[in-house]
């Protein structure tokens, strides 16, 4: 996924924006239920410090 990771094109996005276009996308592009699951797991990731968040 080139939104995570850039690409020549364009910058890469940070994991918020990402995970908002996920969920934009959900019932279209992509399973609702897998996006879910992607976000409750990049929300513990968050909690722990794991990610950071975007300034």
């Amino acid at each position: 996924m080139a939104w995570a990771t850039g690409d020549v094109y364009r910058p890469a996005l940070h994991a918020d924006a990402a995970l908002a276009e996920l969920r934009r996308c959900a019932g279209t592009r992509f399973d609702p239920a897998a996006v879910d699951a992607f976000g409750e797991a990049y929300a513990g990731l968050v909690r722990t410090g794991t990610v950071p968040r975007a300034a």
